[in-house]
């Protein structure tokens, strides 16, 4: 069996699960005649920042790296064509003033760039990403994790090299990194069932839609584990029984298991009723793996997007544009809408970061400084500065700071 765990977010409790359910149950199988045991492995797929290894404490005795072949440029046999740069995807390389310049952090090693490099000037040669580290000897199960260089983008690789320890006849427990990027897809993909470790915090919910997305989009039965129950877990529990993901097991928030977690020890080891609650979460798993549920439709209803307003109606239509995550083009969406409008009043509303008038380069018509909220003022003459004691004397006041309006500009 192979099982990996996940999480929407950090901070779940993931390793304390993963490593403590490994514990339990090669404490379990070395308890059977030798005829009847079954393996046990615990690999760690956080391959940027593996932590199972604090708890276990391994003594690691093999280790292997992870090598991809990048390529290397020829300055004597390249004519400056530029077919390298254009096509790579990942913009890993440049040509600058009949230079190319690669950039070795950017490269997935896709091959596209000596392949079409016309004299040859690119060739490939193997280069380390990443290191496997294992523990075969470790007692009462199998341990290893993947370390990802510091500044390589090939996680996938690396976890992918920690995989082939998987053992058919074994348990195989794959401690996934946290989120939805490529590293978790990496390490689901392929599973038996996967299980999604999740807190009862609006936070965990998000993160966990997220997680449940991911695992069913790539068919893998899955079940929820909610850590720091308090039993009655509403929030989560009403979202599983809507989606049809059932709630595998709990594990109920207790100072004595935050204690003995800070300390680094195994609390299948210290809480007995601790490692049964993980042994019968997994053998509910493994005797009745989940289906996997149908994916949520979202249907937008008809006339919906048009309810505002709509041609010849005098109103107008107010459009946002927004995105997940960084990078997937909101950007150029809302400047090729622009470019396509008539009358238009747009507004870049990332105060963080903007960047939309990099596109439309806007004439500046107004600036302001923009000021908001409020502040205390201290009247030094009606104060005795007795602290606590004065709190009743209206010596402090404060003043509401109108705001003014925000820049203006035409695009």
């Amino acid at each position: 069996m192979v099982l990996t765990v996940a999480s929407g977010k950090g901070g779940t409790g993931k390793t304390t699960f993963s490593v403590n359910l490994a514990y339990a149950l090669g404490r379990r199988e070395a308890a059977k005649p030798a005829g009847e045991r079954r393996g046990v492995r615990l690999m760690d797929c956080d391959v940027e920042e593996p932590n199972d290894h604090l708890f276990v404490r391994p003594t690691f005795t093999e280790r292997r790296e992870v090598r991809v072949l990048k390529p290397v440029w020829n300055e004597s046999a390249c004519t400056a064509c530029g077919k390298c740069a254009e096509v790579c995807h990942y913009n890993a390389i440049a040509l600058v003033k009949g230079k190319v310049l690669i950039f070795n952090e950017l490269c997935h090693s896709c091959g596209a760039c000596s392949h079409v490099c016309p004299t040859q000037a690119l060739t490939e040669r193997p280069t380390v990403i990443g290191t496997v580290e294992s523990a075969p000897e470790n007692q009462p199960f199998f341990f290893s994790h993947g370390l990802l260089e510091i500044g390589e983008s090939l996680a996938p690789n690396v976890v992918a090299a920690v995989k082939e320890q998987i053992d058919p006849e074994a348990v195989n427990i794959l401690d996934a990194s946290p989120g939805t990027a490529c590293p978790v897809v990496k390490a689901v993909g392929g599973s038996d069932a996967a299980l999604l470790v999740t807190e009862p915090t609006p936070f965990g919910l998000n993160d966990l839609k997220l997680a449940v997305g991911l695992t069913l989009k790539l068919g893998v039965p899955t079940g929820i584990v909610i850590n720091r129950s308090d039993g009655e877990d509403r929030i989560i529990a009403d979202y599983a029984e809507k989606i049809g993901v059932p709630i595998a097991g709990r594990i109920p928030f207790k100072r004595e298991y935050a204690e003995a977690y800070a300390s680094g020890d195994m609390l299948a080891e210290r809480f007995p009723e601790f490692r049964d609650n993980l042994l019968a979460i997994f053998d509910a798993l493994a005797t009745a793996t989940p289906p996997v549920p149908e994916t949520e439709n979202f249907v937008v209803p008809e006339g919906q997007m048009t309810a505002a307003g709509g041609e010849g109606s005098g109103r107008y239509v107010e459009v946002t544009v927004i995105s997940g995550k960084g990078g997937t083009g909101k950007t150029t969406v809302v400047s090729s809408l622009a470019c396509l409008a008539g009358k238009q009043v747009l507004a870049d509303n990332d105060v963080d970061a903007a960047d939309l008038h990099l596109l439309l380069t806007p004439t500046i018509r107004e600036g302001h400084d923009f000021i908001g909220g409020t502040t205390c003022t201290i009247d030094a003459a009606a104060c005795f500065a007795l602290g606590a004691e004065n709190a009743r004397r209206p010596v402090i006041s404060t003043r509401s700071i109108s705001t003014v309006p925000p820049m203006t500009s035409s695009a």
